[in-house]
């Protein structure tokens, strides 16, 4: 199976832009191709496990490292058939949603993937009772997996200094609390953008 990936990644690494069918030589390296993303033993953690440990190595020859995250909208859209109506057409969409978390260096040299994580959102709309699900049960905990993926860096490298780095959407309490829960070895540092003005106790006194 490694070497079927090394194949099917030299194949689509020579034109990006080419479809499986057009990237590959043959139909047997096309069916194969198939064959290798429907095996239930190919998952994305299988697939990024060299990355990651090369990325690692990478990681502990530098003094500082960022590991930004984010999410990604993939969308997949299918037309169907024409309602002959002139241009107007009908679509059948499908969305995954993609979580990383890069390492690059203070001088924005790029030193690979640390973490990821992929999933589609129910078909029901969950705005309205997001308020009363845990932690556990709300998209944001990918946050706290990927600054937890940090500390596990951190940890690994400690004459590295991690800096976990996230938008506003990461501006909740269980990240903060996280973090402090951590033994100060394996704790990574973060920069997270705020959401909302605070007041903060400094030297005694209340500062916005």
């Amino acid at each position: 199976m490694n070497k079927r990936l090394s194949n099917i990644l030299r194949n689509l690494s020579s034109d990006p832009q080419n479809s499986i069918p057009c990237a590959n030589k043959s139909w047997a390296e096309t069916f194969a191709a198939y064959r290798f993303i429907e095996n239930d033993k190919v998952n994305f953690d299988s697939i990024m496990s060299g990355h990651k440990s090369a990325t690692l190595e990478r990681i502990k020859a530098q003094p500082v490292v960022l590991i930004p995250q984010d999410t990604t909208f993939l969308n997949f859209a299918t037309d169907l058939e024409s309602k002959e109506m002139g241009t107007l057409r009908r679509k059948e969409t499908n969305q995954q949603l993609l979580h990383t978390s890069i390492a690059i260096t203070p001088s924005r040299d790029n030193l690979g993937i640390v973490e990821g994580s992929m999933w589609q959102r129910d078909k029901e709309p969950s705005a309205n009772s997001r308020h009363t699900k845990s932690i556990q049960d709300k998209e944001s905990r990918r946050w706290l997996d990927h600054y937890e993926s940090a500390c596990q860096i951190q940890e690994h490298c400690p004459n590295t200094t991690i800096v976990s780095v996230a938008d506003r959407e990461g501006d909740i309490h269980e990240w903060f609390q996280l973090a402090e829960d951590q033994n100060e070895q394996r704790r990574a540092s973060y920069i997270i953008r705020a959401k909302a003005n605070r007041t903060l106790e400094v030297d005694g006194e209340d500062t916005t």
